[in-house]
């Protein structure tokens, strides 16, 4: 009996958090950008947040989970900008909020944005070129 307790205590505590998820239905947002210096340094990556928003839609509060310190700030800055309808039940919400940000290095290079309200936003960006300073180099 006592390893079945054990057992279930130590379930409890490995179980990941979840986050309760409510359906939230995004008003309007201001376009993401890709952050410069991050697509100066050639970063990209994933920015996780929990958001939480108000009863009549505004974001109160986002904190980054994980992600990149190049890409964190614009990320954050952008979901403050977000405004969401009101919830029908009066009740404020918490959500998981995930920006991705890549670089596109194809022959034919373009900006977009993939948007999966209100769960995901994917800023894909043209690389910048790298350019190498090859007349320093000297022959010996």
């Amino acid at each position: 009996m006592k390893t079945f307790l054990l057992f279930l205590m130590l379930v409890a505590i490995a179980r990941p958090q979840t986050i309760e998820q409510t359906e939230r239905t995004v008003h309007s947002m201001e376009v993401p950008q890709y952050p410069a210096l991050a697509l100066q340094a050639r970063v990209q990556g994933v920015v996780e947040m929990i958001v939480n928003v108000s009863a009549t839609g505004e974001v109160t509060n986002a904190t980054v989970d994980t992600g990149h310190p190049l890409l964190n700030a614009l990320s954050v800055e952008n979901i403050k900008t977000w405004r969401f309808v009101p919830a029908s039940d009066g009740k404020s919400s918490r959500l998981h909020i995930t920006y991705s940000y890549k670089l596109d290095d194809s022959l034919h290079p373009h900006r977009r944005l993939n948007i999966d309200l209100p769960t995901r936003v994917e800023i894909i960006s043209p690389a910048l070129p790298v350019f190498t300073n090859t007349s320093s180099i000297q022959a010996r």
